[in-house]
């Protein structure tokens, strides 16, 4: 490398007087020759893969294509490729990581989706490092074992909500979810409730559809049923993203109500499909190809800083007002 000793010492010693990128390089290169005695994993790691790691169908919903074009470029980058990682509820029951996801295989990991506390721990217990996006709602903040980036659910969803009762004057509102499924839905849940109790507001839970069964969320049909058996409707329903805002404006349709002329709808993430129903519906918008981007660096920043602090990052939002609030 052209270098003398004593650098090259410094370097490999881990002491001052080296720069970073110029430490990071002789490290590498240090590998490459076959010296792998106190080597950080990522040099040693010889795939240079990046695993995400998902419920088995998450990748199927739309609100993820722009996530994985972002993690990717930074994936890209950086010189390493994207593994995409699968496990499904009899993996998750039984802690089983998927073979892919192996610590000779992988420098480092990217968990979506819906999973359990113990699950994800499974991962954490790898070591490697890791970026959760959202989390489960038994994060304890105050002891993080990972880093996490999520979207700023509570704020936003509170400023939808008081648009609902400000705006348009709703008195009268429910709303859609499964709180237990991941922090953000709770998050989103406190935050129509925080509209709610600014505006002295009661909270009537049979004229919401509110789960609470810390399983994987709702099917249309618990909403289905859930939705039949309330016997006067709200004014409104905030829901805890699109897809669920989408089936209930579905539902509410057979049952020969109008949106949003007898009961507004609002949902969030805006995903592709939020613009193209009828009525349109009205959501909460997150750049979600930059929250791919985000995480990506979030990962290899964590690869140069592994003894820093874990961190929780949330990402700014924006509402989108359409036909179904309106």
């Amino acid at each position: 490398m052209g270098l003398s000793r004593n650098t090259i010492s410094r370097a490999l010693n881990d002491e001052p007087g080296v720069s970073k990128e110029m430490k990071e390089k002789i490290l590498q290169t240090a590998f490459e020759k076959g010296y792998k005695a106190g080597i950080p994993k990522q040099f040693i790691n010889q795939n240079k893969n990046i695993a995400l790691v998902s419920f088995y169908n998450a990748l199927n919903d739309s609100f993820w294509h722009p996530f994985v074009v972002g993690l990717e470029r930074v994936v890209r980058r950086e010189g390493y490729s994207l593994l995409m990682c699968h496990f499904n509820e009899e993996d998750s029951k039984k802690r089983m990581i998927p073979s892919t996801v192996q610590s000779e295989k992988v420098a480092g990991i990217v968990m979506i989706g819906l999973y359990s506390q113990r699950y994800a721990q499974c991962f954490v217990d790898l070591g490697l490092p890791i970026v959760f996006v959202d989390c489960n709602v038994e994060i304890n903040i105050g002891n993080l074992v990972a880093d996490v980036i999520k979207m700023d659910n509570e704020r936003s969803t509170y400023e939808l909500t008081k648009y609902l009762i400000r705006e348009k004057g709703c008195t009268r509102l429910g709303f859609y979810g499964d709180v237990a499924a991941c922090a953000g839905y709770q998050e989103r849940y406190q935050g129509f409730l925080k509209a709610l109790t600014e505006f002295n507001l009661p909270f009537n839970p049979e004229e919401s559809l509110v789960f609470d069964t810390k399983e994987r969320y709702t099917s249309e049909s618990t909403m289905r049923r859930a939705l039949q058996k309330i016997n006067y409707l709200p004014e409104a329903f905030v829901c805890c993203n699109d897809g669920r805002a989408i089936s209930l404006m579905a539902e509410l349709k057979k049952m020969d109500y109008r949106v949003p002329e007898d009961i507004k709808v609002v949902g969030f993430d805006d995903q592709r499909e939020a613009s193209m129903v009828t009525p349109a519906l009205t959501t909460i918008k997150c750049d979600r190809e930059h929250l791919g981007y985000r995480t990506g660096e979030e990962l290899f920043w964590r690869f140069k800083n592994p003894d820093r602090p874990f961190e929780i990052i949330t990402l700014p939002t924006q509402p989108v007002i359409r036909e179904s609030s309106e």
